[in-house]
């Protein structure tokens, strides 16, 4: 396999990966709180991925050269990952405890 592929495998790993935090975000709110705190953490997501996207890529792009071996926009999502990691883990603590609605 060659290296370009495996980044293009790499990318739509990362955006599987990136759909199921949306989801999960979405599913975890909504369990706790309601369908609207739901539908707004996967939106809060979602806008989170985009906008470290775009910071990460300026990075990338100036630490990756144009004619690298590497594709610019599988490092950027890699750089992504832990930040994004983070941010989730801040934004939904993990608890033991689920509140009921009843």
């Amino acid at each position: 396999m060659s290296l370009e592929l495996a980044m293009y495998n790499a990318q739509l790993l990362i955006f599987h990966g990136e759909i199921l935090a949306i989801i999960t975000a979405g599913v975890y709110r909504w369990q706790r709180t309601g369908i609207k705190d739901g539908a707004l953490s996967s939106v809060l997501v979602l806008l989170s991925f985009l906008l470290l996207w775009s910071l990460t890529s300026f990075v990338s792009a100036i630490f990756v050269s144009e004619n690298a071996p590497v594709v610019r926009d599988t490092v950027s999502l890699m750089l992504l990952l832990p930040i994004q990691y983070l941010f989730l883990k801040l934004l939904f603590p993990r608890s033991s405890k689920v509140p009921s609605h009843g």
